[in-house]
């Protein structure tokens, strides 16, 4: 199976655009996408004790 990690950065000149968009509100957001690259869940903002297990869980649930 294979999973595609994508990240970036906002270029000044789009990013109003995008984070009215994406509704981006705080920084970092998580978007977990399923195959068809349809958006399963949003994670907004990072915390250690809880963030990466549910960016794990959320891809666990998807394959």
């Amino acid at each position: 199976m294979k999973i595609d990690l994508i990240s970036g950065t906002l270029n000044d000149v789009y990013a109003e655009d995008i984070t009215k968009s994406y509704q981006v509100h705080s920084v970092p957001v998580f978007y977990i996408l399923d195959k068809n690259r349809a958006i399963r869940k949003v994670i907004r903002g990072y915390a250690v004790e809880t963030t990466d297990k549910e960016i794990r869980d959320a891809i666990n649930e998807l394959i």
